[in-house]
């Protein structure tokens, strides 16, 4: 949260209201929510724009973290992926590729895309003890 309040001071005058809202959507993150999102908004910066990215993004999702510790077998991969839409994070895409795909939320929302831009969350998360 602290990165987070510094990211926005740095960028413009934190109001109460930015404050509020950032707050509690943090706050209310669990640990392997915070990887899960610092994953998929690094995978999902990897994918050019115009291509098709709920497939892939979730593809390497599961490569990357399914069998950790947090991360023991696909089905808790998704129960994460779907606990953090609670806050509006991830979504199942938009259009005709989430049609097609029709699998578990995985692509950042503009929310998680405005917190990204205050603070890098994968490297939060290494100064954080576990």
């Amino acid at each position: 949260m602290a990165q987070v309040i510094k990211g926005q001071m740095a960028a413009t005058n934190l109001s109460a209201d930015s404050f509020l809202h950032y707050a509690d959507i943090l706050s209310g993150l669990r640990r392997p929510e915070i990887v899960l999102l610092g994953t998929a908004l690094r995978l999902y910066r990897n994918i050019p724009p115009g291509e098709k990215r709920v497939a892939p993004l979730a593809s390497s999702l599961k490569m990357e973290l399914v069998g950790k510790p947090m991360f023991p077998d696909q089905g808790a991969l998704e129960a994460y992926c779907f606990s953090v839409t609670r806050f509006g994070l991830l979504s199942e895409g938009v259009g005709g590729e989430k049609a097609a795909f029709g699998g578990f939320p995985v692509v950042p929302t503009h929310i998680l895309l405005d917190i990204a831009a205050l603070i890098d969350i994968e490297a939060a998360l290494e100064t954080e003890p576990e």
